[in-house]
């Protein structure tokens, strides 16, 4: 029966799913895990920090950027810092953009952005 590999991978496919579907019914069925029961979490605070070095021409640095509300999920606050450069949001069919920009600095050197979130 399981001399041919093809007879021998269907087994083990079969054993790997019969086990897996085993213990996601053990745990919904005797430990009352529930499938949908997701618990949401309170809030999180993501920081972004980038730093680069400006060359001879304009600087142009973009990141995607969360939605500020959708079913999932609400952005309450919202913080940028980036000295020299400017800022600016675009909305776009997939979320927002955010877009740093702005020329050189007549000493160059490195620049840092700062973006935060909660």
């Amino acid at each position: 029966m399981l001399r041919n590999a093809k007879s021998r991978a269907l087994c083990v496919a079969f054993l790997l799913l019969a086990t897996a579907g085993g213990l996601i019914s053990c745990k919904v069925g005797r430990l009352g895990y529930s499938v949908t029961a997701v618990k949401p979490e309170d809030g999180c605070h993501v920081k972004l920090t980038m730093t680069f070095q400006d060359r001879d021409e304009e600087i142009s640095i973009r990141a995607t950027l969360p939605e500020q509300w959708n079913q999932r999920q609400e952005v309450k606050h919202e913080r940028e810092t980036s000295g020299i450069l400017r800022y600016a949001v675009y909305s776009v069919s997939q979320g927002r953009i955010g877009r740093w920009y702005g020329r050189r600095r007549p000493a160059g050197g490195k620049e840092q952005l700062l973006l935060s979130f909660a």
